[in-house]
């Protein structure tokens, strides 16, 4: 009988890295050349088409997230305490990531180890 490997669900199955939070594992879902935006299929742990991209929302660097993070309720906390803002919520997602690198990537769909140098506060609606 042949055994059949399954690959890792990307938010779930794939730790953050064992040397987080100085270096952590990012899931790659986009590269700057995408035309269009995909997002985990939470279900399965594929890409799905999420929309075509417009051209003042391509993004300007690999985009993907941190495995086995929420953005839920600590998260929200976080951002009305440094903003001032009420009622926001976490958007029930993975951790966002924005990676810079020299090298161009033909497709998302990977994972790569990356040192954090920074963050954005992104607050979409109430989200």
């Amino acid at each position: 009988m042949k055994t059949v490997q399954q690959a890792a669900h990307p938010w779930h199955g794939v730790d953050a890295g064992a040397k987080s939070p100085d270096w952590v594992t990012a899931y790659i879902e986009m590269v700057p050349s995408d035309g269009v935006k995909y997002e985990l299929d939470k279900d399965s742990g594929l890409l799905r088409v999420d929309r075509p991209q417009t051209f003042s929302s391509m993004c300007p660097s690999l985009y993907g997230f941190i495995p086995r993070t929420y953005c839920g309720k600590t998260v929200a906390a976080r951002a009305m305490e440094v903003t001032g803002l009420e009622n926001i919520d976490g958007d029930a997602d993975p951790i966002d990531i924005c990676v810079l690198s020299e090298k161009n990537f033909p497709h998302g769909n990977f994972l790569a180890n990356v040192r954090p140098i920074g963050g954005f506060r992104m607050i979409d609606g109430d989200e």
